[in-house]
C-alpha cells in the first residue's frame, strides 16, 4: 500500500493513545485504524481485479499490510478494554453491507426514537388526564375517602423523602 493510499498516521505507527486517554479518543483512534484496514482491503481488491504476474510482489506486500492493519486494530482494542464492550447494531452492519451510508441508519434510528418518544408522551399525557379526572370524580363521589386517600399519599411522600435521598418521583402516583 502506498503512503498516498492511506494517511501516513496509519502506516507503521502504533496506536497513539495510552491507558489514561478517554474512551472517545480511543474510539477515534480505532476509527482511524479501521479506515486504514478498509483502505488496505480496497487496495488488495484493486490489485486482485487487475492481477498480472508482475504485480505478484505488490499483492504479497498488500496482504502483509492488511495483516498489519488488523494487528493495529487488535492492539488498539487491547490497550483500551472499554472498546471491547462496544456493540455495533447488526442492522447498521447490514446497512453498510448493502452499500448504504451509515449516517442514513443513524437518521432512521433517530427518527424512530423521536416517533416512539412522541407516542410515549401521548400515553403519559392521557394517563395524567385520566388520573386528574379520576381524582376529581373521587372527590365528588366520595369526599371523605378522597381526603383519607390524599392524607395517605402525603404521609407516604413524606416517609419516602425521609428514607430515600435519591427519590426522583413523588409517591403521589404521578406520571412524570
Amino acid at each position: 500500500m502506498s503512503s498516498s493510499a492511506v494517511p501516513s498516521s496509519h502506516v507503521g505507527s502504533p496506536p497513539s493513545f495510552s491507558h489514561t486517554e478517554s474512551t472517545s479518543q480511543a474510539i477515534e483512534t480505532l476509527s482511524r485504524e479501521v479506515l486504514g484496514t478498509i483502505q488496505a482491503l480496497d487496495n488488495a481488491s484493486v490489485l486482485i481485479e487487475d492481477y498480472r504476474t508482475d504485480s505478484h510482489e505488490r499483492l504479497i506486500q498488500t496482504f502483509n499490510e492488511i495483516v498489519d492493519q488488523f494487528s493495529k486494530v487488535e492492539r488498539t482494542v487491547a490497550l483500551n478494554p472499554d472498546l471491547a464492550e462496544i456493540q455495533v447494531p447488526l442492522a447498521l452492519l447490514d446497512c453498510v453491507d448493502k452499500g448504504k451510508n451509515p449516517e442514513l441508519f443513524t437518521k432512521q434510528s433517530l427518527d424512530e426514537c423521536v416517533a416512539q418518544n412522541k407516542a410515549t408522551k401521548g400515553r403519559l399525557d392521557a394517563l395524567r388526564v385520566f388520573r386528574d379526572t379520576l381524582e376529581s370524580e373521587l372527590e365528588q363521589a366520595f369526599p371523605e375517602d378522597a381526603k383519607l386517600f390524599h392524607n395517605l399519599v402525603e404521609r407516604y411522600e413524606r416517609d419516602s423523602m425521609d428514607t430515600t435521598t435519591t427519590s426522583s418521583s413523588p409517591a403521589r402516583f404521578d406520571i412524570a
